[in-house]
């Protein structure tokens, strides 16, 4: 596919596909470090709080390491502090682990507190892509499954927020003037949250704890779905990264409203909760149906502003769950919060109730319905339930057409459909057209000609088109200046520092490396793109000279020749060609690299997995049962698709040609049961008789 305006390939024009899969296993975490100079006073362990902010990283990286559920991905960490921009980032998009470990231990406190500005610029470099790829989908609906899921862990000890300016009482975020930025009305999206943590540890040890603050970027934290712990001992700083870690998912933020709110019933708000989007079995995040768009495309020009977070109105009204005939739908796990409590607490699993947005419409109004919420079978947890816009029609249109037309193609249903359609948002065509297609065959085509336009209107486009060139052109500058605020940075260390040049890095055993030049002596530049060109693979290189002989000194041939000798008569034994003195002596700065041992590791499978039935006492235990809800379908149905969709015709019960082939297997046994008993001289089943002469 490509651009009509730019000529180009990008996902900016392109619409949501059915049953897009979007694979990325990479978690993005951002340490946001306070570096202000009250960062240096001291607890009463005797460090200062920006050792205490580096022991917290290294704490949590190790934590995820641990982590079954985080081993398979691969974690992307990066760094920034409270210096200006682009001095504040120290491991961005194109570092590698050892530069975000270097980063952090030449951290230093200096300067103000200012947490706004810190912030601002984290969501800045967090966002310096996000146009490009197309990844927000700006006028074509909502995707759950195609995010960048971002994690950010903010320490600071919330000093008093000082300015040139003077000293500020409340947090305030700069304005972005980025390209961009006014399609979105907050500076964060909905699949980033921030999680800040207080450092509020005494300079003495005594009986009691200091009385907690809440730092200004608490209700930061509340408006993206994070959460702001306040730790005042080693103890509780380890319990609130143990509850960070368990409150990272992949997922997006929303916020669940009421329509009406009853006067007998007090029904709580689900504000800014995550909707936990699971991969399928091959690792992707697949989807079928975008969530619609709060506006309607043809009574604008320009596309609006849109908050960082839908927010998702439902009908208190409980209805029974309705599957479309024929086609998939997509379930998302509410994360939970008092409105899950209150809908579970009712104990109605065979009910949901139906969700709207605002403006979706060509009407004003609530819009039609595209999904439900439900709680699941076993009570435990609130699942969303996307399909297809206004499904409730869409579905009698369907079964219409299966079961009373028997798949003819009349006029009045043909009208009627057309009638849908126009009422559909425009992003909804094409994933429609394609999920008929699969479903349906060539008769799609005629259900839903190619002729029905959805794609973006010409004015969004040219409009998302000219941003998007903007965009690389404040990508391109943003990425120069931090490469050059890294080369003066390492230019600056002295030698000795971690990063820094030095003729000769102690080693592990009390040896030194071989000589490095000063572009070998950091870890890793600005453009390594992943540890491989790290300090590990450079150490490697250096350290396996003697394989060569005529790149030997001649004052070192003497000690290389018995290592030539050994590795000469082990090459044909299947040994390594590397001397074990070498594993002993790796420079520190190598061997803190773990990460990228741990990456090597293979994955083993879970030796205590969840069972996918329960256990029963009699019976059998893989019996499907008679009657399913929808949110059973993905797990209990065979030949159910791997993205959440059911392929079955009946809405989740078990299809007919099993019952009526059991039911032609127990008529065939019983007739043979009775004419056992009939016959003359053949002894009925299990009777234990001899069987009559010609026959077996």
């Amino acid at each position: 596919f490509f651009c009509c305006l730019c000529g180009c390939s990008a996902s900016c024009c392109r619409q949501p596909q059915t049953a897009a899969s979007y694979k990325t296993d990479i978690m993005i975490i951002v340490f946001l470090i306070d570096t202000s100079a009250s960062m240096n006073q001291r607890t009463f362990l005797g460090t200062t709080f920006l050792d205490v902010a580096k022991q917290t990283v290294e704490n949590f990286i190790k934590l995820r390491s641990k982590d079954f559920q985080s081993r398979p991905r691969l974690d992307r960490f990066m760094l920034l502090t409270y210096e200006s921009m682009p001095h504040c980032v120290k491991a961005g998009w194109n570092d590698g682990f050892p530069t975000f470990m270097t980063e952090l231990k030449n951290l230093k406190a200096s300067g103000l507190t200012k947490p706004g500005e810190a912030l601002k610029n984290t969501f800045e470099v967090l966002n310096m892509h996000r146009l490009q790829s197309g990844i927000d989908s700006y006028g074509q609906g909502r995707c759950p499954w195609f995010t960048d899921t971002a994690t950010i862990i903010h320490i600071t000890d919330c000093g008093a927020l000082t300015e040139p300016s003077g000293v500020r009482s409340a947090l305030s975020l700069p304005l972005d003037n980025k390209a961009g930025s006014d399609l979105t009305k907050e500076p964060f999206r909905w699949d980033q949250r921030l999680f800040t943590i207080l450092l509020r540890i005494p300079g003495t040890a005594g009986p009691g704890a200091p009385v907690p603050r809440e730092p200004p970027s608490a209700s930061m934290c509340e408006v993206t779905g994070g959460r702001s712990f306040v730790v005042h001992s080693p103890k509780a700083l380890q319990k609130s990264l143990e509850s960070i870690n368990s409150r990272i998912h992949y997922g997006v933020v929303v916020s669940f409203e009421p329509l009406q709110r009853p006067a007998d019933v007090q029904i709580p708000s689900g504000a800014h909760k995550m909707l936990i989007v699971k991969p399928n079995p091959k690792g992707q995040f697949t989807g079928h149906w975008p969530l619609p768009e709060a506006f309607w495309p043809a009574t604008t020009d320009r596309l609006p502003s849109r908050a960082a977070h839908p927010v998702i109105f439902f009908s208190p009204e409980a209805v029974e769950p309705v599957v479309v005939e024929r086609l998939p739908f997509d379930k998302y796990e509410v994360e939970p919060c008092p409105l899950t409590k209150f809908l579970l607490s009712q104990r109605r699993t065979n009910v949901c109730w139906q969700v709207f947005v605002e403006g979706s419409s060509r009407e004003k109004g609530h819009g039609r319905p595209f999904g439900y919420l439900k709680p699941s079978s076993n009570g435990k947890t609130v699942n969303l339930i996307v399909m297809p816009y206004d499904y409730p029609k869409l579905n009698a249109l369907l079964q219409a057409l299966v079961k009373t037309h028997k798949m003819q193609l009349t006029k009045p249903w043909m009208q009627q459909f057309e009638q849908y359609t126009v009422s559909l948002p425009p992003y909804y065509i094409q994933p429609l057209r394609n999920t008929l297609k699969q479903q349906f065959g060539a008769i799609s085509v005629h259900i839903l000609p190619d002729g029905v336009d959805g794609s973006l209107k010409y004015a969004f486009q040219a409009h998302l088109t000219k941003l998007k060139r903007q965009s690389i052109a404040d990508t391109e500058k943003m990425v120069a200046a931090q490469r050059q605020s890294a080369m003066s940075r390492r230019a600056r260390r002295r030698p000795g520092e971690p990063g820094g040049g030095t003729p000769a890095s102690p080693t592990a055993n009390g040896g030194s490396a071989p000589p490095a030049s000063a572009a070998t002596a950091t870890t890793t530049g600005a453009d390594d793109p992943s540890p491989s060109t790290g300090p590990l693979a450079r150490w490697a290189q250096s350290s396996r000279q003697f394989r060569n002989p005529f790149e030997v000194r001649r004052e070192d041939s003497l000690g290389e020749l018995a290592k030539m000798r050994h590795n000469f008569l082990l090459a044909g034994r299947g040994h390594v060609l590397e001397n074990e003195d070498q594993r002993h002596s790796v420079p520190i700065s190598v061997m803190g690299d773990y990460q990228t041992a741990l990456q090597s590791r293979p994955v083993f499978r879970d030796p205590s997995p969840e069972p996918d039935h329960v256990p029963v006492m009699f019976g059998n235990p893989w019996k499907l049962q008679k009657r399913m809800g929808v949110d059973e379908v993905k797990e209990d149905m065979d030949g159910s698709s791997e993205d959440g969709g059911s392929s079955s015709d009946d809405g989740g019960r078990p299809s007919s040609p099993m019952r009526k082939r059991k039911r032609r297997r127990m008529r065939r046994d019983a007739a043979v049961a009775g004419g056992g008993s009939s016959a003359a001289g053949s002894p009925s089943p299990g009777s234990g008789g001899t069987r009559p002469p010609g026959t077996g």
